[in-house]
């Protein structure tokens, strides 16, 4: 017969102790931006998205309805209307506005 276990005793079957995991290292993070700040950054040049011709197109689209809407959609407007919004949308579009 065996004898009996005395659990103070090391056992040869008993499994290593185990590594404790520590916290990955912490990463500084950038400095939030001062209080009270509203201007968000200006996009980088890799940032910026490209406007299709047919984006453009639309979006001129939409400033001439709301330009015609604005006037109650009088008759004998519409080329003046497209190329207000034209205009109005190519400026928006070379400043780098987000919101044209």
């Amino acid at each position: 017969m065996s004898e009996p276990r005395n659990p103070n005793s090391p056992s040869t079957s008993a499994k290593p102790a185990r590594a404790r995991r520590t916290a990955p290292p912490t990463i500084a993070q950038p400095d939030a931006p001062p209080a009270g700040s509203t201007r968000e950054a200006a996009p980088t040049s890799a940032a910026r998205t490209r406007i299709t011709a047919t984006d453009r197109q639309g979006m001129i689209a939409t400033a001439a309805y709301y330009r015609a809407e604005k006037r109650r959609f009088a008759p004998g407007f519409d080329l003046e209307d497209w190329l207000a919004a034209e205009s109005e949308i190519d400026g928006s579009l070379a400043r780098g506005d987000r919101s044209a």
